[in-house]
């Protein structure tokens, strides 16, 4: 097992994307497939920016890289993984005045499609980074309809995600030239558990390829105060929702056998530090 670094220096938002960059190999697989973050980048209270943000955003990609303490010290591993800084422009958003609410992989592979929300005036947006190219695109005033991350699903020919209030959400991937946001429908049913939107602390949704999704939801345990929940004590349980998604002859995004396993007690639960789910 390796262990990778942690993010780097002023995460604007703490996530990561995969993403192809590079050349392909003789049977036309890409042979640097990376994944990126974004980081902020402070002017020091000038506005270098050609847009005229006093704090940039910057690309980062975690690499397999030669290790710079190997070179004094050849007993180490002489490669490690690593956050090095794209050579690219900075994002065309203000990382203080715009936050990156959701995000997704484009089908080619290459472009990673990011949706902010301002402050105050500061409009919503969306943008996209070619890992290729290394160019910025902006796409216009409005955001991607789920929260957090997308996952393109090939049989849907969609971007899936986690819409608000526990329902699921699907919107063509959007095309590389700017427009309108892409049409998106929901199902009708929520798939968080019932009753347990006063105790309800997160969610997260993990692609598990093939058309399998899971819903992992943090609630608080039945007969527990929300504010007796923290710490030890077993006062959390997550909830786990495995399930596949189809069209309807209408059209309508449904989930299809759905499972729900058994919920399960969580030892402790920390304020600002919420699960994850993985899957390989």
């Amino acid at each position: 097992m390796a262990m990778g670094p942690g993010l780097p220096e002023n995460p604007c938002c703490v996530f990561v994307a995969a993403g192809r960059a590079g050349s392909k190999d003789d049977k036309g697989k890409h042979n640097d497939e990376k994944l990126y973050t974004l980081a902020k980048v402070d002017h020091g209270g000038r506005s270098n920016h050609p847009s005229g943000h006093l704090m940039g955003v910057s690309v980062h990609a975690l690499s397999w890289a030669r290790s710079p303490a190997a070179v004094a010290e050849p007993w180490l591993p002489s490669h490690e993984w690593a956050w090095e800084s794209v050579a690219a422009p900075m994002a065309p958003f203000d990382g203080n005045k715009e936050t990156v609410v959701s995000y997704a992989v484009h089908p080619d592979g290459r472009t990673i499609f990011f949706s902010t929300r301002g402050r105050g005036w500061v409009p919503a947006g969306t943008y996209s980074f070619d890992t290729e190219r290394r160019e910025w695109r902006s796409h216009g005033e409005w955001v991607l309809p789920f929260d957090g991350q997308g996952y393109y699903e090939r049989e849907l020919d969609a971007w899936i995600g986690l819409h608000e209030d526990g329902y699921i959400c699907c919107c063509q991937a959007a095309t590389a030239t700017p427009g309108a946001a892409p049409e998106w429908r929901k199902t009708e049913q929520k798939l968080f558990r019932e009753g347990d939107r006063e105790r309800h602390l997160g969610a997260t949704l993990t692609y598990m390829g093939n058309n399998v999704f899971c819903l992992v939801e943090s609630v608080v345990q039945e007969g527990v105060e929300p504010g007796r929940a923290y710490g030890a004590g077993r006062g959390c349980a997550l909830h786990v929702t495995v399930f596949g998604l189809k069209y309807s002859r209408d059209g309508e995004l449904q989930a299809t056998v759905r499972r729900v396993t058994k919920s399960y007690a969580v030892c402790k639960y920390i304020p600002g530090f919420t699960h994850e789910a993985f899957w390989m």
